[in-house]
């Protein structure tokens, strides 16, 4: 018991050596740091020789976010632990997010200069096909044996995605779990006991290390500001690593300052046997959408009926429902890259 305690408290505290120097950082990615709430991050380096360290906290896209020590010293064999209160170089609380150590270390032997970066040297290898546990109150739960980004959609089997739960946010180790009433926004309907009702989560890890912080900025709108700090260097090298090993997520390399799945608003006018929707997505996804070519898929009451390709937003669509009387309406947007938005609305009678 003691010793799989101990298996178990090891691989929740991420630690990485370097091999030249045996500098090792260790942080705690069990949990989910709240800066409002005071939580302070510990970073605990431990070397083997004597020398300075530059100590910074860098994005997931590569963003320059703090500098947190410029030249402190660190015996031989000595261990520092340096904090990190969830502020940028200005002292504002950062959005939440994913965040990582990056650690320079000069040799007061030789003179060179060594390098931890996590971001450069591990993650993204993908997850597939996640098991999902769904309790009786239509909650429900999933178990990460380290800290990943979650993708998890639910849907008709053989039909259209109904609901995002998780749109590739980050979340720690253990065991993640969801609230959920079983219905689908615009819907009005229960969902989750259909035959044909499935929930799919993929995902991949993140780089060792990992700081996931929860506050209350938009990370799209901090990237405005910060977009300029991103290290065009570490992009290449997370290139090169998507390009020699297949298990690493395409996702991975994607920037996280453009919404990966954009919210679609649905309007719907009865005329007589003809509908007319109307179709759009709020300006701050418009960029992420014209990224990608995509098509525009029409449900009604979950059957598929008809598809656009890829147009202008805001697209009109109008279709004749005859002596259909359907209740529920519901348009996927579906990437090349497989991002898919959903909404459903229901549609108005005709008396």
């Amino acid at each position: 018991m003691i010793k799989n305690c101990l298996v178990l408290i090891l691989f929740m505290l991420a630690e990485v050596a370097l091999a030249a120097t045996n500098l090792t950082v260790i942080v705690d990615s069990s949990k989910v740091y709240k800066p409002k709430d005071g939580d302070v991050v510990q970073l605990k380096i431990r070397s083997n020789e004597a020398g300075s360290l530059r100590v910074e906290i860098l994005s997931e896209d590569g963003m320059h976010i703090r500098q947190l020590h410029r030249n402190i010293q660190i015996k031989a064999n000595g261990l520092l632990t340096v904090e990190w209160d969830g502020t940028d170089d200005d002292g504002r609380v950062v959005p939440s997010e994913v965040y990582f150590p990056k650690v320079t270390f000069s040799s007061q032997k030789n003179g060179k200069d060594y390098e931890y970066n996590p971001l450069a040297e591990s993650g993204g290898s993908m997850l597939r096909n996640i098991p999902v546990s769904l309790d009786k109150y239509d909650n429900f739960s999933l178990k990460l044996s380290s800290p990943s980004r979650l993708l998890i959609r639910g849907g008709v089997h053989d039909g259209p995605l109904l609901k995002t739960f998780s749109s590739w946010r980050p979340y720690p180790q253990g065991i993640a779990r969801f609230n959920w009433d079983g219905m689908v926004s615009g819907q009005d309907i229960y969902v989750a006991g259909w035959d044909k009702f499935r929930l799919v989560a993929t995902g991949y890890r993140l780089p060792r290390n990992a700081i996931i912080l929860q506050a209350e900025s938009n990370y799209w709108e901090y990237c405005k500001k910060k977009s300029r700090t991103i290290d065009g260097e570490l992009l290449n090298k997370k290139h090169q690593r998507i390009v020699s090993d297949r298990r690493i997520s395409a996702r991975f390399l994607d920037s996280k300052c453009i919404p990966i799945e954009p919210k679609i608003s649905l309007g719907v006018v009865r005329d007589g046997e003809k509908i007319i929707v109307r179709i759009d997505v709020p300006e701050m996804y418009s960029k992420a959408i014209a990224q990608d070519f995509y098509e525009v898929v029409f449900f009604l009451d979950n059957e598929f009926v008809s598809e656009r390709e890829q147009g202008y937003m805001p697209m009109e669509w109008v279709y004749s429902l005859g002596k259909s009387k359907p209740k529920i309406l519901t348009v996927n947007l579906t990437g090349y890259k497989k991002q898919i938005a959903t909404a459903s609305i229901l549609i108005p009678t005709d008396e």
